[in-house]
């Protein structure tokens, strides 16, 4: 059966969706977010080079990190996978599709858009729509079969005009103050259960505070997991089911383990990063999934005193210095404000500090202390080279942001290649990634 077909077989409005998916299409294509390739057993990258800035993605490591997390649940909690901002910029069809084969089978997105393309590309599990999606785009939820965020009682009254019968999670705000019926609005919250069309299959909350163990941000969260847990017992005193419940992010999942949910929505840790450097409660091992690379194509000495880069921000010291030409910039997503010494790059296993200013397309690292640095090294961002790694934390650090932020940004001219198990490593070859040297 068609995604626009109704259940009786035949095409529901058909010019309506018709318009609305090739518009929806186009836009799709239009935002493409880069390209994607499958390393089989003992090839590299498809045979083919990768001459100039690239993401490389671990699906071994997000398979210890899925683990890792379960490990953490009670006995019936179940991780449903966060892929909004394209997998916080790994790619999100790739990561649904590696999640769906180690037995993901409930993902999140956070608009409408994002939730077709999952559908379009065979994520044939729950896609739960996070954020809000215009009540007259109703027919596309229920022709993809996707599940949507109830923001308020006025909302669901506006979906449920539409006469669709649309699964939807109900979101209770205990204390965010985003969006979610407000906990102690009762009776708003039972003429959301009781509505004629729309199907609640979960109701979900989210904690504000669950990444700090300061005691003030200790007592807001339990707070709100107070309330939500009252809110459900009256809906459930009321005669309704609250379908599938869920609570906990990333933090709230290293912090509050323990609580009694169906469901943990796993965002920033499934892909083996932190958010902020904060203790936590219980900790796992982190198996970063993604390393972000790009090719350095020009060496040039400078003698001393010798200026670089726009504005002339870098002068040589009394040595001199040898620069080196990386191709990637902020055109790619890297932030500018890790320019004149604040961000840095491992060649050779060395770190290297970016000197002057990051440009759109490229950026210049300081190379001197590497005297085997030549044209075609891989300079690595993010990841691992040799015995010295720089993490999505440490450079979003450096750059005065969180790491999903550093890592949603990450824009589609940055190739993904996908790495598996059993990929040989990398080194820094000049005319392709061969295995690396034993």
């Amino acid at each position: 059966m068609s995604p626009c077909t109704d259940h009786d077989g035949t095409r529901m409005g058909a010019g309506r969706i018709s318009g609305l998916s090739e518009r929806n299409a186009a836009v799709r294509r239009k935002r493409g977010r880069g390209t994607m390739n499958q390393t089989g057993k003992n090839s590299i990258y498809s045979q083919k080079c990768t001459n100039r800035a690239w993401i490389e993605l671990n699906m071994a490591n997000l398979k210890k990190n899925i683990l890792s997390i379960q490990k953490l649940l009670p006995p019936g909690c179940e991780i449903m996978a966060v892929l909004k901002d394209n997998a916080y910029g790994h790619g999100d069809t790739a990561i649904a599709a590696a999640c769906s084969a180690f037995g993901i089978r409930s993902f999140a997105a956070a608009t409408l858009s994002e939730g077709i393309r999952l559908r379009e590309s065979g994520v044939t599990g729950e896609i739960l729509i996070l954020g809000f999606t215009p009540p007259e785009d109703a027919h596309e939820l229920y022709c993809y079969r996707l599940t949507q965020t109830v923001v308020d009682a006025d909302y669901a009254k506006e979906l449920d005009a539409y006469g669709l019968e649309i699964p939807v999670h109900v979101k209770i705000d205990t204390g965010m103050h985003r969006i979610g019926e407000d906990y102690r609005n009762l009776s708003k919250l039972i003429e959301i259960y009781s509505l004629k069309h729309l199907k609640v299959t979960g109701t979900y909350t989210h904690l504000c505070t669950s990444d700090c163990l300061d005691e003030a941000c200790q007592i807001y969260a339990g707070t709100q997991i107070d309330h939500f847990y009252q809110a459900v017992d009256g809906i459930r005193r009321a005669g309704f089911r609250t379908g599938r419940i869920h609570i906990q992010s990333s933090y709230g999942i290293l912090n509050y383990p323990s609580l009694k949910c169906d469901y943990v929505r796993a965002g920033i840790l499934l892909y083996g990063a932190h958010t902020v450097g904060n203790p936590t409660r219980r900790t796992m091992e982190l198996a970063p999934v993604l390393s972000l690379r790009s090719r350095i194509v020009s060496l040039k000495t400078l003698a001393p005193g010798e200026s670089a880069g726009y504005g002339c921000t870098y002068t040589a010291p009394d040595t001199g210095a040898v620069l080196a030409t990386a191709t990637i910039g902020y055109g790619d997503g890297l932030p500018r404000n890790l320019s004149c010494g604040q961000g840095f790059a491992l060649v050779r296993g060395v770190r290297v500090p970016i000197v002057s200013r990051i440009c759109m397309d490229s950026l210049t690292l300081d190379v001197s202390a590497v005297p085997q640095a030549a044209a075609g090294d891989i300079a690595t961002f993010i990841g691992k080279d040799g015995p010295d790694e720089i993490t999505a934390l440490e450079l979003s650090t450096a750059a005065c942001t969180i790491a999903p932020e550093l890592l949603g940004r990450l824009g589609p001219r940055l190739e993904r290649i996908i790495l598996s198990a059993d990929s040989p490593t990398l080194c820094g070859c000049r005319t392709c990634l061969l295995p690396a040297r034993p």
